[in-house]
Protein backbone atom coordinates (compact mmCIF):
# COMPACT_ATOMS: atom_id res chain seq x y z
CA UNK A 1 0.00 0.00 0.00
CA UNK A 2 2.94 2.45 0.82
CA UNK A 3 4.67 1.72 -1.95
CA UNK A 4 1.26 2.64 -4.42
CA UNK A 5 1.30 5.62 -2.63
CA UNK A 6 4.45 6.62 -3.08
CA UNK A 7 4.00 6.03 -6.86
CA UNK A 8 1.37 8.59 -6.97
CA UNK A 9 2.70 11.37 -5.25
CA UNK A 10 5.37 13.20 -6.89
CA UNK A 11 8.18 16.17 -6.37
CA UNK A 12 7.80 18.02 -2.67
CA UNK A 13 5.77 15.48 -0.71
CA UNK A 14 7.88 13.16 -2.10
CA UNK A 15 10.87 14.43 -1.00
CA UNK A 16 9.02 15.05 2.68
CA UNK A 17 7.41 10.97 2.51
CA UNK A 18 11.78 10.22 2.29
CA UNK A 19 13.06 12.69 4.75
CA UNK A 20 10.16 13.00 7.03
CA UNK A 21 7.67 9.40 6.65
CA UNK A 22 5.69 10.00 9.70
CA UNK A 23 5.02 13.80 9.60
CA UNK A 24 3.54 14.05 5.80
CA UNK A 25 -0.09 13.54 6.79
CA UNK A 26 -0.44 16.00 9.52
CA UNK A 27 2.56 18.76 8.27
CA UNK A 28 0.12 20.26 5.14
CA UNK A 29 -2.80 20.70 8.12
CA UNK A 30 -0.51 22.01 10.30
CA UNK A 31 0.81 24.63 8.02
CA UNK A 32 -2.46 25.48 6.95
CA UNK A 33 -3.19 26.23 10.27
CA UNK A 34 -0.46 27.96 11.54
CA UNK A 35 -0.68 30.53 8.30
CA UNK A 36 -4.77 31.12 9.01
CA UNK A 37 -3.84 32.35 12.59
CA UNK A 38 -0.78 34.26 10.95
CA UNK A 39 -2.79 36.11 8.30
CA UNK A 40 -5.44 37.18 11.05
CA UNK A 41 -3.37 38.13 13.74
CA UNK A 42 -0.65 39.70 11.44
CA UNK A 43 -3.43 41.70 9.51
CA UNK A 44 -5.04 42.83 13.24
CA UNK A 45 -1.75 44.16 14.25
CA UNK A 46 -1.89 46.78 11.33
CA UNK A 47 -5.09 48.31 12.33
CA UNK A 48 -5.35 47.92 15.89
CA UNK A 49 -4.37 52.03 15.94
CA UNK A 50 -7.44 53.08 14.29
CA UNK A 51 -9.58 52.67 16.83
CA UNK A 52 -8.62 52.62 20.80
CA UNK A 53 -10.28 49.81 22.30
CA UNK A 54 -10.39 48.98 26.27
CA UNK A 55 -8.34 45.40 27.02
CA UNK A 56 -9.80 42.97 29.66
CA UNK A 57 -12.44 40.92 27.29
CA UNK A 58 -11.06 41.73 23.99
CA UNK A 59 -7.91 39.84 25.01
CA UNK A 60 -10.54 37.06 25.41
CA UNK A 61 -11.89 37.27 22.05
CA UNK A 62 -8.56 37.23 20.45
CA UNK A 63 -9.55 33.40 20.64
CA UNK A 64 -11.79 33.49 17.79
CA UNK A 65 -8.75 33.48 15.78
CA UNK A 66 -7.13 30.51 16.50
CA UNK A 67 -11.03 28.62 16.78
CA UNK A 68 -11.81 29.39 13.40
CA UNK A 69 -8.30 28.62 12.22
CA UNK A 70 -9.13 24.85 14.01
CA UNK A 71 -12.29 24.64 12.30
CA UNK A 72 -11.23 25.53 9.20
CA UNK A 73 -8.73 22.74 9.88
CA UNK A 74 -10.80 20.11 10.93
CA UNK A 75 -13.36 20.46 8.36
CA UNK A 76 -9.94 20.21 5.53
CA UNK A 77 -8.74 17.11 7.64
CA UNK A 78 -12.38 15.21 7.26
CA UNK A 79 -12.26 15.38 3.60
CA UNK A 80 -10.43 13.56 1.29
CA UNK A 81 -7.57 14.04 -0.51
CA UNK A 82 -8.69 16.37 -3.69
CA UNK A 83 -11.45 17.89 -2.02
CA UNK A 84 -9.01 18.92 0.66
CA UNK A 85 -6.95 20.52 -1.66
CA UNK A 86 -9.95 22.38 -3.34
CA UNK A 87 -11.43 23.30 0.48
CA UNK A 88 -8.04 24.23 1.29
CA UNK A 89 -7.44 26.89 -1.62
CA UNK A 90 -10.62 28.30 -1.36
CA UNK A 91 -10.49 29.48 2.26
CA UNK A 92 -6.82 30.54 2.19
CA UNK A 93 -7.65 31.85 -1.18
CA UNK A 94 -11.21 34.29 -0.27
CA UNK A 95 -9.85 35.32 3.42
CA UNK A 96 -6.01 36.20 1.64
CA UNK A 97 -8.62 38.12 -0.81
CA UNK A 98 -10.37 39.53 1.73
CA UNK A 99 -7.57 40.92 3.82
CA UNK A 100 -6.39 42.76 0.77
CA UNK A 101 -9.71 43.94 0.05
CA UNK A 102 -10.24 45.71 3.54
CA UNK A 103 -6.91 46.92 3.68
CA UNK A 104 -7.75 49.11 0.28
CA UNK A 105 -10.93 49.77 1.29
CA UNK A 106 -9.70 51.53 4.81
CA UNK A 107 -7.63 54.04 2.56
CA UNK A 108 -10.53 54.57 0.25
CA UNK A 109 -13.56 54.77 2.59
CA UNK A 110 -11.97 55.18 6.17
CA UNK A 111 -13.95 52.12 7.06
CA UNK A 112 -13.19 48.28 6.43
CA UNK A 113 -15.11 46.49 3.42
CA UNK A 114 -18.55 44.88 4.35
CA UNK A 115 -20.82 42.91 2.17
CA UNK A 116 -23.86 44.40 3.56
CA UNK A 117 -22.96 47.79 2.02
CA UNK A 118 -22.67 46.10 -1.08
CA UNK A 119 -26.71 47.29 -1.36
CA UNK A 120 -26.01 50.83 -1.16
CA UNK A 121 -23.57 50.94 -3.92
CA UNK A 122 -22.79 54.53 -5.23
CA UNK A 123 -22.98 56.01 -1.82
CA UNK A 124 -19.46 58.03 -0.61
CA UNK A 125 -18.49 57.14 -4.05
CA UNK A 126 -18.55 60.32 -5.27
CA UNK A 127 -14.99 61.74 -4.00
CA UNK A 128 -13.47 58.77 -4.30
CA UNK A 129 -9.92 59.21 -5.96
CA UNK A 130 -7.60 56.22 -7.22
CA UNK A 131 -4.52 57.69 -5.40
CA UNK A 132 -6.38 56.21 -2.48
CA UNK A 133 -5.92 52.58 -3.98
CA UNK A 134 -3.44 51.93 -2.10
CA UNK A 135 -2.15 49.70 0.78
CA UNK A 136 0.73 49.58 2.95
CA UNK A 137 3.98 47.53 1.44
CA UNK A 138 4.67 45.67 4.88
CA UNK A 139 0.71 44.60 4.95
CA UNK A 140 0.82 43.60 1.15
CA UNK A 141 4.24 41.16 1.92
CA UNK A 142 2.37 39.88 4.47
CA UNK A 143 -0.61 38.67 3.20
CA UNK A 144 1.72 37.54 -0.40
CA UNK A 145 3.77 35.39 1.94
CA UNK A 146 0.25 33.73 3.73
CA UNK A 147 -0.84 33.04 0.10
CA UNK A 148 2.05 31.20 -0.70
CA UNK A 149 2.00 29.41 2.22
CA UNK A 150 -1.64 28.56 1.85
CA UNK A 151 -0.31 27.51 -2.12
CA UNK A 152 2.26 25.21 -0.35
CA UNK A 153 -0.13 23.64 2.43
CA UNK A 154 -2.45 22.60 -0.54
CA UNK A 155 0.62 21.34 -2.73
CA UNK A 156 1.74 19.13 0.34
CA UNK A 157 -1.61 17.61 0.92
CA UNK A 158 -1.46 13.85 -0.06
CA UNK A 159 -3.47 12.30 -2.51
CA UNK A 160 -4.49 9.66 -0.25
CA UNK A 161 -4.55 11.06 3.20
CA UNK A 162 -4.66 9.08 6.35
CA UNK A 163 -5.52 11.36 8.36
CA UNK A 164 -9.55 11.85 8.36
CA UNK A 165 -12.55 11.92 10.88
CA UNK A 166 -10.26 10.63 13.95
CA UNK A 167 -8.53 14.01 14.06
CA UNK A 168 -10.42 16.35 12.38
CA UNK A 169 -13.76 15.59 13.77
CA UNK A 170 -12.12 16.90 17.16
CA UNK A 171 -10.61 19.81 15.88
CA UNK A 172 -14.05 21.07 14.45
CA UNK A 173 -15.87 20.30 17.58
CA UNK A 174 -13.01 22.19 19.61
CA UNK A 175 -13.05 24.66 17.14
CA UNK A 176 -16.82 25.51 17.24
CA UNK A 177 -17.22 25.10 20.95
CA UNK A 178 -14.55 28.10 21.56
CA UNK A 179 -16.41 29.82 18.84
CA UNK A 180 -19.99 29.37 20.73
CA UNK A 181 -18.83 30.14 24.22
CA UNK A 182 -17.33 32.86 23.43
CA UNK A 183 -20.56 34.32 21.44
CA UNK A 184 -22.54 32.94 24.56
CA UNK A 185 -20.76 34.63 27.06
CA UNK A 186 -18.66 37.71 26.22
CA UNK A 187 -20.80 38.18 23.04
CA UNK A 188 -24.08 36.99 24.28
CA UNK A 189 -24.59 39.77 27.54
CA UNK A 190 -28.36 42.11 27.02
CA UNK A 191 -27.92 45.46 25.33
CA UNK A 192 -29.91 48.07 26.93
CA UNK A 193 -30.07 51.79 25.93
CA UNK A 194 -27.18 53.42 26.98
CA UNK A 195 -25.20 56.08 25.79
CA UNK A 196 -21.77 55.21 26.57
CA UNK A 197 -21.96 51.28 25.59
CA UNK A 198 -19.08 52.21 22.60
CA UNK A 199 -16.57 50.11 24.09
CA UNK A 200 -18.86 47.35 25.47
CA UNK A 201 -18.27 43.99 22.93
CA UNK A 202 -21.77 42.78 23.40
CA UNK A 203 -23.34 45.79 22.26
CA UNK A 204 -20.48 46.57 19.64
CA UNK A 205 -21.42 42.97 18.27
CA UNK A 206 -24.48 43.23 18.45
CA UNK A 207 -25.07 46.37 16.74
CA UNK A 208 -22.05 45.77 14.40
CA UNK A 209 -21.95 49.14 12.71
CA UNK A 210 -18.70 50.32 14.21
CA UNK A 211 -16.50 48.61 11.84
CA UNK A 212 -13.10 49.63 12.90
CA UNK A 213 -14.07 48.11 16.66
CA UNK A 214 -15.49 44.97 15.25
CA UNK A 215 -12.36 43.84 13.54
CA UNK A 216 -10.26 44.89 16.27
CA UNK A 217 -11.81 42.71 19.10
CA UNK A 218 -13.24 40.17 16.33
CA UNK A 219 -10.44 39.13 13.72
CA UNK A 220 -11.22 38.72 10.20
CA UNK A 221 -12.76 35.25 10.22
CA UNK A 222 -15.52 36.47 13.42
CA UNK A 223 -15.54 40.05 11.38
CA UNK A 224 -16.63 38.35 7.88
CA UNK A 225 -19.26 35.66 9.71
CA UNK A 226 -20.88 38.24 11.66
CA UNK A 227 -20.76 40.32 8.07
CA UNK A 228 -22.20 37.27 6.86
CA UNK A 229 -24.91 36.72 9.22
CA UNK A 230 -25.99 40.10 9.03
CA UNK A 231 -26.92 39.42 4.91
CA UNK A 232 -28.82 36.55 5.92
CA UNK A 233 -30.91 38.40 8.41
CA UNK A 234 -31.46 41.92 7.07
CA UNK A 235 -35.42 43.20 6.11
CA UNK A 236 -36.39 41.95 9.36
CA UNK A 237 -38.10 44.37 12.02
CA UNK A 238 -36.94 46.35 15.09
CA UNK A 239 -35.31 44.35 17.91
CA UNK A 240 -36.51 45.26 21.09
CA UNK A 241 -33.25 47.64 21.62
CA UNK A 242 -34.07 49.46 18.45
CA UNK A 243 -37.98 50.03 19.89
CA UNK A 244 -35.50 51.56 22.62
CA UNK A 245 -33.93 54.11 20.47
CA UNK A 246 -36.82 55.22 18.55
CA UNK A 247 -38.32 56.24 21.73
CA UNK A 248 -35.35 57.51 23.66
CA UNK A 249 -34.49 59.59 20.46
CA UNK A 250 -38.09 61.25 19.81
CA UNK A 251 -38.01 61.89 23.61
CA UNK A 252 -34.73 63.90 23.60
CA UNK A 253 -35.83 65.49 20.54
CA UNK A 254 -33.76 63.55 17.80
CA UNK A 255 -35.22 63.10 14.45
CA UNK A 256 -36.16 59.37 13.31
CA UNK A 257 -34.90 58.86 9.61
CA UNK A 258 -35.89 55.88 8.05
CA UNK A 259 -34.30 56.21 4.29
CA UNK A 260 -32.10 53.26 5.09
CA UNK A 261 -34.63 51.03 6.68
CA UNK A 262 -36.08 48.08 5.97
CA UNK A 263 -39.66 48.02 5.25
CA UNK A 264 -41.08 45.73 8.08
CA UNK A 265 -38.80 48.10 10.39
CA UNK A 266 -40.65 51.02 8.67
CA UNK A 267 -43.70 49.79 9.76
CA UNK A 268 -42.95 48.89 13.11
CA UNK A 269 -41.60 52.90 13.48
CA UNK A 270 -45.13 53.86 12.81
CA UNK A 271 -46.87 51.97 14.88
CA UNK A 272 -44.59 53.51 17.84
CA UNK A 273 -43.83 56.77 16.98
CA UNK A 274 -44.99 59.38 19.17
CA UNK A 275 -42.71 62.68 16.75
CA UNK A 276 -42.78 63.23 13.50
CA UNK A 277 -40.51 60.76 10.98
CA UNK A 278 -38.43 61.62 8.03
CA UNK A 279 -36.92 60.05 5.35
CA UNK A 280 -34.28 62.19 4.47
CA UNK A 281 -32.96 61.37 0.94
CA UNK A 282 -36.09 58.76 -0.54
CA UNK A 283 -38.43 59.33 -3.39
CA UNK A 284 -41.21 57.35 -4.66
CA UNK A 285 -41.31 53.67 -5.80
CA UNK A 286 -44.12 54.39 -7.79
CA UNK A 287 -42.17 56.73 -9.88
CA UNK A 288 -39.36 54.70 -9.57
CA UNK A 289 -38.63 51.29 -8.65
CA UNK A 290 -35.71 51.28 -6.05
CA UNK A 291 -35.97 49.67 -2.99
CA UNK A 292 -34.98 52.23 -1.24
CA UNK A 293 -37.64 54.92 -1.79
CA UNK A 294 -40.79 54.94 -0.51
CA UNK A 295 -43.87 53.07 -0.96
CA UNK A 296 -47.28 55.66 -1.69
CA UNK A 297 -48.60 54.28 1.71
CA UNK A 298 -45.19 54.82 3.32
CA UNK A 299 -45.22 58.64 2.20
CA UNK A 300 -48.89 58.88 3.23
CA UNK A 301 -47.32 57.26 6.85
CA UNK A 302 -44.98 59.60 6.95
CA UNK A 303 -47.26 62.87 6.39
CA UNK A 304 -49.13 61.61 9.03
CA UNK A 305 -46.56 61.79 12.01
CA UNK A 306 -45.74 65.20 10.80
CA UNK A 307 -42.18 64.45 8.97
CA UNK A 308 -41.21 65.36 5.58
CA UNK A 309 -39.55 63.16 2.45
CA UNK A 310 -36.52 64.46 1.02
CA UNK A 311 -36.10 64.63 -2.81
CA UNK A 312 -33.12 62.18 -3.96
CA UNK A 313 -31.47 64.03 -6.30
CA UNK A 314 -28.71 59.83 -7.05
CA UNK A 315 -30.00 59.29 -10.99
CA UNK A 316 -30.94 55.25 -9.81
CA UNK A 317 -33.49 56.77 -7.34
CA UNK A 318 -34.48 59.51 -9.49
CA UNK A 319 -35.77 57.23 -12.62
CA UNK A 320 -36.06 53.13 -14.29
CA UNK A 321 -35.54 55.46 -17.69
CA UNK A 322 -34.01 59.06 -18.45
CA UNK A 323 -33.29 60.54 -15.31
CA UNK A 324 -33.01 64.57 -16.28
CA UNK A 325 -35.14 67.44 -14.43
CA UNK A 326 -38.78 66.72 -15.58
CA UNK A 327 -37.99 63.10 -13.75
CA UNK A 328 -37.22 64.80 -10.38
CA UNK A 329 -40.60 67.12 -11.15
CA UNK A 330 -42.58 63.55 -11.13
CA UNK A 331 -41.82 62.51 -8.05
CA UNK A 332 -42.70 65.85 -6.33
CA UNK A 333 -45.64 66.69 -8.05
CA UNK A 334 -47.24 62.76 -7.39
CA UNK A 335 -45.94 63.54 -3.23
CA UNK A 336 -48.49 66.83 -3.98
CA UNK A 337 -51.00 64.56 -4.88
CA UNK A 338 -50.43 62.08 -2.08
CA UNK A 339 -50.25 64.84 0.44
CA UNK A 340 -52.39 67.76 -0.81
CA UNK A 341 -50.48 70.20 1.10
CA UNK A 342 -47.12 70.28 0.03
CA UNK A 343 -46.09 70.84 3.63
CA UNK A 344 -43.93 67.07 3.73
CA UNK A 345 -42.21 67.30 0.98
CA UNK A 346 -38.67 68.75 1.23
CA UNK A 347 -34.70 68.54 -0.09
CA UNK A 348 -32.90 65.54 0.33
CA UNK A 349 -30.27 65.49 -2.27
CA UNK A 350 -27.61 62.63 -1.13
CA UNK A 351 -25.13 65.31 -3.41
CA UNK A 352 -21.72 64.24 -0.58
CA UNK A 353 -22.72 60.44 -1.38
CA UNK A 354 -23.44 59.69 -5.21
CA UNK A 355 -22.13 59.94 -8.10
CA UNK A 356 -24.47 60.13 -10.68
CA UNK A 357 -27.10 63.07 -11.03
CA UNK A 358 -30.42 63.94 -13.37
CA UNK A 359 -29.87 65.80 -16.69
CA UNK A 360 -29.36 69.27 -16.29
CA UNK A 361 -27.92 68.86 -12.52
CA UNK A 362 -24.66 69.84 -12.10
CA UNK A 363 -24.82 70.19 -8.31
CA UNK A 364 -26.28 72.43 -5.64
CA UNK A 365 -25.97 75.45 -8.25
CA UNK A 366 -28.62 73.65 -9.91
CA UNK A 367 -31.21 73.53 -7.19
CA UNK A 368 -32.28 77.28 -8.92
CA UNK A 369 -32.85 74.84 -11.98
CA UNK A 370 -35.01 72.74 -11.17
CA UNK A 371 -36.85 75.62 -9.70
CA UNK A 372 -37.48 77.40 -12.40
CA UNK A 373 -38.74 74.14 -13.75
CA UNK A 374 -41.12 73.47 -11.17
CA UNK A 375 -42.42 77.19 -11.98
CA UNK A 376 -43.04 76.18 -15.63
CA UNK A 377 -44.80 72.96 -14.78
CA UNK A 378 -47.30 75.35 -12.40
CA UNK A 379 -46.10 75.31 -9.11
CA UNK A 380 -46.58 77.94 -6.95
CA UNK A 381 -43.82 79.78 -5.50
CA UNK A 382 -44.93 79.55 -1.67
CA UNK A 383 -44.92 75.68 -2.63
CA UNK A 384 -41.62 75.57 -3.62
CA UNK A 385 -40.53 78.01 -0.85
CA UNK A 386 -41.61 75.35 1.20
CA UNK A 387 -40.25 72.06 0.25
CA UNK A 388 -36.83 74.53 -0.49
CA UNK A 389 -36.57 75.62 3.36
CA UNK A 390 -39.85 75.98 5.43
CA UNK A 391 -40.93 71.75 5.39
CA UNK A 392 -37.93 71.41 6.80
CA UNK A 393 -37.79 73.89 9.91
CA UNK A 394 -41.41 73.17 10.10
CA UNK A 395 -40.59 69.28 10.84
CA UNK A 396 -37.26 70.28 13.07
CA UNK A 397 -39.88 72.67 15.26
CA UNK A 398 -42.28 69.72 16.10
CA UNK A 399 -39.47 67.56 17.06
CA UNK A 400 -38.54 70.02 19.23
CA UNK A 401 -41.61 71.07 20.90
CA UNK A 402 -42.25 67.41 20.63
CA UNK A 403 -39.53 66.72 22.76
CA UNK A 404 -40.27 69.64 25.45
CA UNK A 405 -43.50 68.00 26.11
Amino acid sequence: MKQTIQKEERGLLKLLRRVMPKAADWLHLVLFFLTLVALDYGFQYFFLHLRVIDKGDYLLLRLFTPAWALVFTGIAAVLPGLLRRIFMALVGGAFSVLALVHGVYINMYGKFFSFADMGFAGDGAAFMDTSYLVIRRLLLAGIVVCAVLFALSVVLTPRKCRLRFLAGLPMTLAGGAVIFALCATVLGGETVLIWDQHTDPAFLYDNFSDDQANMNMLGLYQYTFRDVQNIVTAGGGLTDAGREYVKECQRLGILVDVSHISDEAFWDIMKITEAPVIASHSNLRSICGHRRNLTEDMYRAICGTGGTAGINLFVPFVSDGKADLDAVCDHIFRMLELDGTGEHISLGGDLDGCDALPEGFEGVQSYNALARRLLERGLDEKTIRNIYWNNTMGVMDRAVRNHKK
